[in-house]
């Protein structure tokens, strides 16, 4: 007060100062998040994809043959190849065209008593779910830390131009 000082005082400064730290700490929270929840799950839920898209690939070999025809297409390998794909979107997709060909065509299913060997379409569509809400919740959280980003990019936005004030004001 005894400077002349009005709008940026040392209040008002340690104000946006406290709530740049606390837009720092917690995107600094979220980010440390993704590597204890986020990606285990997925890389989980991809694994498990991986596995049943091979099971399904020898499997379905008997009914469709050997090498890439058509009605592998209706199968959901596209592209003129049995490989499994490359991305984690493509199997994704994959094993849910899986389910929809199991589910059409029973014959072609081979459960069995131990799960890990079972190539159905309500195992194709679970492991579907499972990859589907991982990669979900992956993106979620990574909008999330992006939400955290900007919050506090704002934050230090605001505390540098508070800063200015007052230099101004000085």
């Amino acid at each position: 007060a005894s400077l002349g000082i009005k709008q940026n005082t040392s209040e008002a400064i340690l104000a946006d100062l406290q709530a740049a730290r606390d837009a720092q700490r917690d995107l600094h929270s979220a980010l440390g998040e993704r590597t204890t929840e986020v990606t285990p799950a997925q890389r989980e839920a991809d694994k498990a994809g991986r596995a049943f898209i091979l099971q399904a690939k020898n499997g379905l070999k008997i009914h469709l043959g050997d090498q890439w025809n058509q009605a592998w297409s209706q199968a959901g390998f596209v592209n003129h190849s049995l490989k499994t794909p490359r991305t984690l979107p493509e199997r994704e997709a994959l094993l849910k065209s899986l389910a929809e060909y199991l589910a059409a065509h029973p014959a072609h299913e081979n459960p069995s008593t131990q799960v890990k060997l079972e190539m159905t379409a309500a195992r194709a569509s679970s492991i579907h779910e499972a990859l589907s809400d991982a990669r979900s919740a992956a993106m979620a959280h990574r909008a999330e830390q992006q939400r955290l980003r900007e919050v506090r990019d704002a934050a230090v936005s605001q505390l540098r131009k508070r800063l200015r004030g007052a230099i101004s004001e000085l």
